[in-house]
């Protein structure tokens, strides 16, 4: 993600004197938030402009009062007692504002001379009585949800007011905040607008809301937002995994789920089996993650409300661990065909006590109570092909390949649920008729299968769908990831409540560091539509999502985001509005490099 210029202090104070305007239009346009908030209201009768009155210091420190701290239940607005979630949140917020716009082009933001009143603050209210709590991972199931409202006729007490039932929600609010926010330039010489500034100058920078009075009421459909990416087909640095951090929390995306490990790499360095990245990564010395490393990632995500699932996939997918241990792969006969994709061998203990150091090391690093365990391809020809293999299952009963799978993972469960963690496993081990403990949440990854939503919610297992937005699909566009609707299936509401979600996949076969913010966003916008708005009937969202998309791929390039257009069009252009005014794209300059 490139860096965004800032706005240097001396031509703010000389040359700038900054306001936030609210302004209301006629009529108000296209549904300005992405993801699609449930509500976003306005007043299309309001003639007046409200304004935050801007000052050069709101670019220097971050204790400006335009945004003041926390009010709990305990009445506190102290900034010192901010929650780090929160601070963070504002921080970014802040620093959106910092970056540098494209100011030379004028625009009317004030077209019908109404009077501009100010507005001193933005207050943020955080009602949950845990704000202060100590948060090590972000809660399953916590509440997002948030309100906006900004009045303009309420005599003197003109004001922002954001509202949220946890931190984890004033992130999402502060997100939907930063994309009302527009910049442009307001010519006072000739304006009989009252100039709440007091300047003599002849025009004014300034920050722009449209569309005001608004109110915002808005939360997520689904509780598992996310997206997977692969670190093992391709190794991503960690620069790239922390900026694609905030990419994710732009989207209002909650899960970053880690396809960490695979045949072709191991970059995890384990502290109890160092050798495997030895041997297993691409580079041992620069392509590898330690620990502190994975503390960083999971640090950041936290301060974007961003849950990290590790997966560890086996037993299959485990070639890499062979390089150092080929004690622990099974032997599968002469053919070729298996010399790089053996699974492990379910057969040896010492297979079982890898497993069992290993996922003991993961669950103590990572947190999150969830733990993807993988279980998808595992070659079980390959098991029937291995001598010793079949005479170890004819010594126990005459097991079939199926059977040592089963015994396989219900070893591999009960090692997770040892370390407190519920197990995620691709839809395989369902159809395979394992037999997974409650609760196991099943990943339905081939396609839409509507047959395995259906099987699984049956038997009372949640499930996360992830099979139609598969993002190194490069044939499939943004409008194919749209039209998938998690709860088309015929179920009961039963059946239809235990699906959590879903997740974008970015498997890395054909994605590096070079190409991967591109491939990603904004495909993944719309996966995160769907996720966090659902499959909203209003019309006035269906017919303009193309357009609030491309808005909102360009509000992540003045981000420095550098996400792929959608189509023809630019960033950072005067727009014709519905209501005659124009508006000027966010961007910084260095974004167009």
């Amino acid at each position: 993600m490139k860096t965004p210029m800032r706005i240097p202090s001396r031509l703010l104070l000389v040359a700038l004197h900054l306001l936030l305007l609210l302004a209301t239009t006629i009529q108000a346009s296209l549904p300005r938030l992405f993801p699609a908030a449930k509500q976003e209201r306005y007043d299309p009768q309001a003639r007046l402009l409200c304004t935050v009155l801007g000052h050069p210091s709101l670019f220097s420190t971050l204790r400006h009062p335009l945004v003041v701290g926390t009010t709990s239940t305990t009445g506190s607005t102290d900034h010192d007692d901010d929650h780090p979630i929160l601070e963070a949140a504002k921080k970014r917020f802040l620093e959106y504002l910092q970056q540098l716009p494209d100011y030379a082009e004028e625009y009317p933001v004030n077209p019908h001379k109404q009077e501009l009143k100010p507005i001193k603050s933005i207050k943020l209210v955080v009602r949950d009585t845990a704000n202060n709590a100590t948060y090590h991972h972000v809660p399953a199931n916590v509440d997002e949800s948030y309100q906006i409202q900004i009045d303009c006729n309420t005599g003197d007490q003109h004001r922002v007011l954001v509202q949220s039932r946890t931190v984890f929600g004033m992130v999402r609010a502060l997100e939907s905040l930063a994309q009302l926010v527009a910049f442009g330039w307001m010519d006072t010489s000739s304006s009989s607008s009252t100039d709440p500034v007091g300047s003599s100058s002849d025009g004014k920078a300034v920050f722009v809301i449209r569309n005001t009075p608004l109110f915002v009421a808005d939360k997520p459909t689904f509780s598992y937002r996310g997206l997977m990416i692969d670190t093992a087909r391709h190794y991503l640095p960690l620069d790239l995994i922390l900026s694609n951090l905030d990419v994710m929390s732009m989207n209002k995306l909650n899960v970053l789920h880690w396809h960490m490990t695979d045949d072709q790499s191991w970059p995890f360095q384990s502290t109890t089996y160092p050798e495997i990245s030895e041997k297993g990564a691409y580079d041992p010395k620069h392509n590898v993650y330690s620990h502190d490393d994975v503390q960083q990632v999971l640090d950041a995500a936290l301060l974007h409300g961003i849950r990290v699932i590790p997966e560890f996939d086996l037993p299959g997918h485990s070639a890499a661990v062979g390089r150092s241990h080929p004690e622990l792969m099974s032997s599968c006969g002469d053919d070729k065909k298996y010399s790089f994709s053996a699974p492990l061998d379910p057969t040896k203990p010492q297979v079982y006590q890898f497993v069992e150091n290993i996922y003991k090391e993961v669950a103590a690093l990572f947190p999150d109570p969830f733990m993807h365990v993988g279980g998808d391809e595992v070659r079980l020809d390959c098991w029937k092909a291995s001598k010793s293999i079949q005479r170890w299952a004819k010594v126990h009963g005459h097991m079939t390949e199926k059977e040592l799978l089963n015994y396989f993972e219900s070893i591999l469960t009960d090692i997770v649920a040892s370390n407190g963690k519920t197990p995620i496993a691709w839809q395989e081990l369902l159809n395979e008729g394992v037999d997974l403990p409650p609760g196991t949440i099943i990943d339905v990854w081939k396609g839409f299968d509507k047959d395995t939503i259906i099987n699984a919610t049956k038997r009372n297992y949640p499930v996360i769908i992830s099979g139609c937005w598969y993002l190194d699909h490069l044939q499939d566009k943004w409008k194919d990831y749209y039209k998938c609707d998690p709860l088309d299936f015929n179920g009961t509401k039963a059946q239809k409540d235990l699906v959590m979600g879903g997740h974008a996949s970015m498997w890395g076969e054909r994605v590096d560091p070079t190409d991967f913010t591109a491939r990603v966003w904004p495909r993944a916008s719309a996966v995160a539509e769907r996720l966090w708005s659902g499959n909203d009937p209003r019309k006035s969202l269906q017919q303009t999502v193309e357009q609030r998309l491309t808005n909102f791929r360009c509000f992540m390039v003045q981000r420095g985001v550098s996400a792929a257009p959608i189509g023809p069009g630019t960033c950072g252009r005067r727009q014709e509005q519905q209501d005659g005014t124009k508006l000027l794209f966010l961007r910084s300059r260095q974004a167009d490099g």
